[in-house]
């Protein structure tokens, strides 16, 4: 049962049917439900239902997605972080998903390795599509045992 209200809940219609905030809240809630650890915490300042182009929080969404699900899957992290930020001025939501892990590999060398980078690629895409830059790097540069990940992006809030 808790495999299905994973799915229910991680279906992009969820942000029709609730808004995109609450699809967050909901897949995070549902994440942290599923897994003993990493402990996921969220932190945001978005209205209830931003005004936002269907597809655009889509994407954002399966971006927000994966990245918490690569840093559950992969990080061996103990805290995943997640932070939406609305800056009204420029018109911009900013997105960090952080953790605490062990970081990315220098280099993919197997096929699986290589195959798992295709993630990757496929987030970069998904961000450049909403006119945003997808940025995967050290989340604690200078801590050599547990370096984590960030990724960041922003899109407009515009159409």
């Amino acid at each position: 049962s808790q495999t299905r209200d994973i799915i229910k809940n991680t279906r992009i219609e969820v942000i029709d049917s609730i808004g995109f905030t609450a699809a967050i809240e909901s897949l995070i809630s549902h994440y942290t439900n599923f897994f003993d650890k990493p402990e996921i915490v969220l932190e945001h300042n978005l209205p209830k239902r931003p005004e936002l182009e269907e597809e655009v929080a889509v994407t954002a969404y399966k971006i927000i997605r994966e990245s918490i699900y690569n840093a559950i899957k992969h990080s061996n992290a103990k805290q995943i972080s997640v932070s939406l930020k609305l800056n009204e001025r420029m018109h911009l939501i900013e997105v960090m998903v952080t953790d605490d892990g062990v970081g990315l590999k220098p280099r993919a060398k197997t096929p699986a390795e290589i195959s798992a980078g295709i993630g990757l690629i496929d987030m970069r895409e998904r961000a450049r599509v909403i006119g945003g830059n997808l940025k995967i790097q050290a989340a604690f540069p200078g801590n050599a045992k547990r370096p984590g990940t960030r990724v960041s992006f922003s899109f407009s809030t515009r159409s």
